[in-house]
């Protein structure tokens, strides 16, 4: 499995010499070093767009990255910091931007960077300098060293400052996540709705999907604190009903039952869902992303302790069709790995991403002993988040049988005692999932 926990990259400023374009980065991994990272056009400018040197800001580099199907996009994340606070700000990148920021995050030892053909220590001359298109002071950066000749500048850093460094980083909460230009003052400002949320929807491939959305805690998203983890929690003996799966791929159960399931938790509304499901004694499954498991751990217990089935639903909610097989690997071994630790149960529930997937995908839940559970009925709660049209969409489609999809949110709270009442009276047997 690749390595990349608790590197660190801070974006100094963006250069441009000669048509080429470089992003001036320090890294902090075991030793600091500074160097130079050659990027494409396309991905510079999106960079520019939200980016603001001259200010208070400072800008981290996340490895998290994702695919938008129906922009057919990439987007990649910058951490947005001011003191003891951060905010995720997304730009649209290229596949080439994608390809190196995973060789960056693959790299073993700093001195590893020097094989990487887009790796220089400073293509710069003093007078290049001029021509920066976002000034920034360059330090420890050798002046005399020759273009694409990597000779590392170590600074040697201190215990004190990587423990206030990470304190500073599990401490820091975004408010949301945004894709536009930066402007000075407190806030962000795009030309799109700023969002607020504390789940990553997901979507049916073949319907509309969601405008680049990513979890809250994407600022983590390099650091794993295993010891922060609770102890385990103990499942109650539970009466709830349920039906086991038979079949590698799964969109329906058999008729006369139902099934509601819920994605992209666990979130704010986990506990609620639970606790109306638990006032009608009924069954339910609840499909969780890794890194909304790392946010909120107490509420995959919760879950897990009250008796109703937990399924991973990937680590980063990302396409799993559009990344390598060794991303595909660590999308469902990450994400079943931290949720099994929580609940000292192995997973054996997978519901890939926007229902995307591949022969390749197939044989991966089958290595891990997963079934794959996909749905036949979809009200789309994600599209207008009202209660209403959840309820009037399930009353108006054939239930018995179905594997309903739903989504962690207010309006999935304020209309599941309607859904329910209304499969009971249609003496349909709500079950879990196993």
């Amino acid at each position: 499995m690749s390595v990349y926990y608790g590197k660190l990259l801070e974006l100094v400023t963006i250069n441009k010499k000669d048509d080429k374009y470089f992003l001036h980065i320090k890294i902090s991994f075991i030793e600091d070093a500074e160097f130079y990272w050659e990027i494409d056009e396309y991905t510079a400018n999106n960079l520019l767009n939200v980016t603001s040197f001259e200010g208070r800001y400072k800008y981290r580099i996340s490895f998290y990255t994702s695919w938008n199907e129906i922009q057919k996009q990439y987007l990649g994340i910058l951490i947005q910091t001011y003191r003891d606070q951060s905010q995720p700000i997304g730009f649209h990148c290229s596949e080439n931007y994608i390809k190196a920021l995973n060789k960056i995050r693959n790299i073993q030892h700093i001195v590893d960077l020097s094989k990487l053909s887009f790796i220089s220590v400073k293509p710069f001359s003093s007078n290049d300098e001029k021509d920066s298109i976002k000034n920034a002071e360059l330090e420890n950066t050798p002046e005399t060293a020759p273009p694409k000749k990597f000779v590392l500048a170590y600074t040697k850093t201190t215990a004190t400052f990587l423990s206030i460094l990470f304190v500073i980083l599990f401490s820091c909460s975004s408010q949301g996540f945004i894709i536009g230009k930066t402007k000075p003052g407190n806030q962000l400002f795009t030309q799109a709705a700023f969002i607020q949320t504390d789940v990553t929807p997901s979507y049916n491939q073949n319907s509309a999907i969601k405008d680049d959305v990513v979890m809250d805690d994407v600022i983590n998203d390099e650091i794993v604190k295993e010891n922060s983890l609770p102890e385990k929690p103990v499942q109650i003996e539970s009466s709830i009903p349920f039906v086991e799966l038979g079949e590698t791929i799964s969109y329906s159960i058999p008729k006369g039952s139902v099934a509601l399931t819920f994605d992209d938790g666990p979130s704010n509304y986990s506990k609620d869902i639970v606790d109306i499901l638990k006032k009608y004694d009924i069954g339910g499954t609840f499909f969780f992303i890794g890194l909304n498991a790392k946010k909120y751990p107490e509420h995959v217990q919760y879950v897990y302790s009250n008796g109703y089935s937990i399924g991973t639903h990937s680590m980063n909610h990302s396409n799993l069709t559009a990344l390598s097989n060794e991303r595909q690997d660590e999308e469902l071994t990450q994400s079943s790995q931290l949720i099994e630790s929580l609940t000292g149960e192995k997973l054996s529930l997978f519901r890939p991403p926007y229902g995307a997937m591949n022969q390749r995908i197939i044989e991966l839940a089958d290595q891990h002993e997963c079934k794959i559970v996909l749905w036949n009925n979809d009200p789309e709660d994600w599209k207008g988040k009202n209660a209403d049209a959840i309820v009037s969409h399930i009353k108006n489609t054939n239930t018995s049988g179905s594997i309903i999809l739903l989504h962690e949110s207010q309006a999935t709270v304020e209309a599941l005692p309607r859904i329910i009442e209304y499969l009971k009276e249609q003496n349909l047997e709500i079950v879990s999932l196993k």
